[in-house]
């Protein structure tokens, strides 16, 4: 399956005075197994495309605690750590239960660790769903 049937890739480009881009890939998770499986397939896809260095950051919790044990960014995180990707940074927010949490959780994130002059060139992944 082509990248483009998989994913609908938003790019945000945060464009103001900076010295320095890093580039974030924000991976949203999923209760649907067979969803968040495209999106790990795709972010794999994606990362081998680039050869920068490059942070992921992984969110999703647990949506459904009686069903599930293990949260959706660790699903995510397992499958990419295991690739052994020298360029990437990986951030796990094991949190948020929702698409709002996803971006709330996001933004504070961003906050703490990039000033306002040297905010990242962000890609948001998400399913066409």
């Amino acid at each position: 399956m082509s990248l483009s049937l998989l994913f609908l890739v938003l790019f945000i480009n945060i464009v103001f005075c900076t010295s320095t881009k890093h580039d974030v890939i924000v991976v949203l998770g999923s209760s649907d197994d067979r969803i968040l499986n495209e999106r790990i397939d795709s972010l794999i896809q994606y990362i081998n495309s680039v050869s920068s260095p490059i942070i992921v950051y992984i969110s999703g919790g647990i949506k459904h605690a009686s069903l599930n044990d293990q949260t959706e960014a660790s699903k995510i995180s397992s499958r990419i750590i295991e690739k052994q990707f020298d360029h990437v940074t990986i951030v796990v927010d094991e949190f948020a239960t929702n698409t709002a949490e996803n971006f709330t959780y996001f933004k504070y994130w961003v906050s703490q660790y990039f000033s306002y002059n040297e905010l990242p060139e962000v890609t948001i992944t998400t399913s066409d769903f």
